[in-house]
C-alpha cells in the first residue's frame, strides 16, 4: 500500500526511503514569533532555543530521526515549525528578513488543519516594519498507513499580502506523503512541499525534511502577518 501511494501521487520511493541530508550551509536558522515581539523583552522576537532546520531529504544515507510513527494517536494534537532567514532573495529582490511559521494540526476525526505564514521585510519582527507576505490556511483529511502520513488538502486561496493591499490566488487540491517519525516533542515528516512553501529548500529539493515540535503553552496559535495594534 505504501509503495501504491508512493507511485500514484509522483513521490519517487528512493526518496523517501529513509536518508536525511545533512543541513545546507548558509544562512542561520532560528525560532522567531512573527510580527510579536516577547512583551517585557524590547526588539525580542524570541526567547526560545534554537530549533532543527528543514533540509533536504533522501541524498546521504542518513536516517530519519526518530521511531517509526504507526499509531495516528501518537501525532494527533498541534505541531509547530518557525524559521528565518537573514538577507533572502524573494522574486529577485534581496530582503533582511523572512520569517516563516508552520502549524499543523491532526485531529482524531481525521481531519487537519495547517496554517502557513510568511513575513518578508525589515529587519525587525514587528508590525509596523511589515513590508510583504504570503498566509496559506490549509483543511483536509489525513491517513497513516505504517510510517507513511498522507495529506489529502481541500482547494484552497492564498494571500499575497502587501504593505497596502492584497491579492489572493487559488490552489488546486493536492495529495502529499510524508514519512513520519516522533522523537519527545518533535515530529519529523520528509516529503514534498506544498505548491505555495517558499522556503529556500523548497526550491533546491523535491523532498524535505522538516521538524515540527509541539507549541509551548506561551505560543498559542498563529500570529497574523499585517496585524496591527
Amino acid at each position: 500500500m505504501k509503495s501504491l501511494l508512493l507511485v500514484l501521487l509522483g513521490v519517487p520511493l528512493q526518496l523517501l526511503c529513509c536518508n536525511l541530508a545533512h543541513s545546507q550551509a548558509g544562512n542561520t536558522t532560528r525560532p522567531i514569533v512573527v510580527g510579536r515581539p516577547l512583551p517585557g523583552v524590547p526588539g525580542s522576537a524570541t526567547a526560545a532555543k534554537p530549533a532543527a532546520e528543514a533540509r533536504t531529504f533522501g541524498t546521504d544515507g542518513q536516517t530519519l530521526p526518530g521511531k517509526r510513527v504507526t499509531d495516528a494517536k501518537d501525532i494527533q494534537g498541534k505541531w509547530l515549525y518557525r524559521e528565518s532567514r537573514n538577507n533572502v532573495v524573494i522574486d529577485g529582490v534581496r530582503v533582511p528578513l523572512r520569517a516563516t511559521t508552520f502549524t499543523l494540526e491532526l485531529r482524531d476525526d481525521g481531519t487537519y488543519s495547517l496554517t502557513y505564514e510568511v513575513y518578508w521585510g525589515a529587519a525587525r519582527a514587528e508590525p509596523a516594519a511589515q513590508q510583504a507576505g504570503l498566509v496559506a490556511k490549509e483543511t483536509g483529511r489525513y491517513a497513516l498507513s505504517g510510517s507513511i502520513l498522507l495529506l489529502e488538502a481541500e482547494p484552497l486561496e492564498v494571500i499575497d499580502q502587501g504593505k497596502f493591499e492584497s491579492k489572493r490566488r487559488s490552489i488546486p487540491a493536492e495529495k502529499r506523503v510524508y514519512l513520519a517519525a516522533i522523537e519527545a516533542r518533535q515530529l519529523n515528516i520528509a516529503g514534498p512541499c506544498a505548491s505555495y512553501q517558499i522556503e529556500t529548500v523548497c526550491a533546491s529539493s523535491r523532498s524535505v525534511w522538516l521538524p515540527l515540535t509541539k507549541p509551548l503553552p506561551t505560543l498559542r496559535g498563529s500570529p497574523t502577518i499585517g496585524t496591527r495594534r
